[in-house]
C-alpha cells in the first residue's frame, strides 16, 4: 500500500488469526469480543483454497425442530404418538414446500459455483430422539436445520418464514 501510496482514511489493523468458524474461541470474534479490536470490515481467511475469493458470503441461521408426542409400548403404538414420525413429516413439509421457494432465490452476486448462489436449507445434521428402548414409542424427536441466507435476504424475515409454515403444520397435525 505504501509502495502504491494509498491514502488511507483510518488505520489498517492486520490481525492474523486461525478458526474462522461460528464456534470458534480463537479467531477474530475473540479479539472483538475482547474489545483488543474493532473494525469496519474484516476479511475472513477461508482454508479451502487460494482462488476462493469473494465478496461477502451467505449468512445462516441455525437451530433445532422439536416435535411432541406420547410415550407408549412398542406392542401397542396406536395407544402413543410416535414423534419420529411426526417429525418425518415436518422434514417431508419442508423439503416439499419451502426448499423449492429457496431454490428460486439467486443472489447477484457472483459465487464459486452455481448452487452457492441460491438460499438452502439443510435438514438433520443431527437428529435426536427419546432414547428409551427400541419398544418404546418416542415421545420427541428433534432435528436440526441450517438455513443459508444470501445477501439480499434479511435474516429476520427467513426466520419468520420458517416459523409461518411450522405453525401452519402445527396447526394441521398439533
Amino acid at each position: 500500500l505504501a509502495e502504491c501510496s494509498v491514502d488511507l482514511k483510518g488505520d489498517l489493523v492486520i490481525s492474523l488469526t486461525p478458526d474462522e468458524e461460528h464456534s470458534s474461541k480463537a479467531g477474530l470474534e475473540y479479539l472483538f469480543n475482547k474489545g483488543l479490536t474493532r473494525a469496519d470490515y474484516a476479511i475472513i481467511g477461508e482454508s479451502s483454497g487460494l482462488k476462493n475469493i469473494g465478496i461477502g458470503q451467505k449468512g445462516a441461521i441455525w437451530g433445532d425442530i422439536i416435535v411432541y408426542g406420547r410415550a407408549a409400548h412398542g406392542s401397542v403404538p396406536d395407544k402413543g404418538v410416535n414423534a419420529f414420525e411426526k417429525l418425518v413429516n415436518v422434514a417431508f413439509a419442508i423439503c416439499e414446500k419451502l426448499k423449492p421457494r429457496l431454490k428460486e432465490r439467486r443472489s447477484k452476486y457472483a459465487f464459486k459455483s452455481k448452487g452457492e448462489g441460491c438460499s438452502t436449507i439443510m435438514l438433520g445434521g443431527m437428529v435426536k430422539c427419546a432414547n428409551r428402548n427400541r419398544a418404546v414409542v418416542p415421545d420427541w424427536c428433534s432435528m436440526s436445520f441450517d438455513r443459508r441466507i444470501i445477501p439480499e435476504e434479511d435474516v429476520i424475515e427467513a426466520e419468520k418464514e420458517l416459523r409461518k409454515l411450522l405453525e401452519d403444520l402445527q396447526k394441521e397435525e398439533p
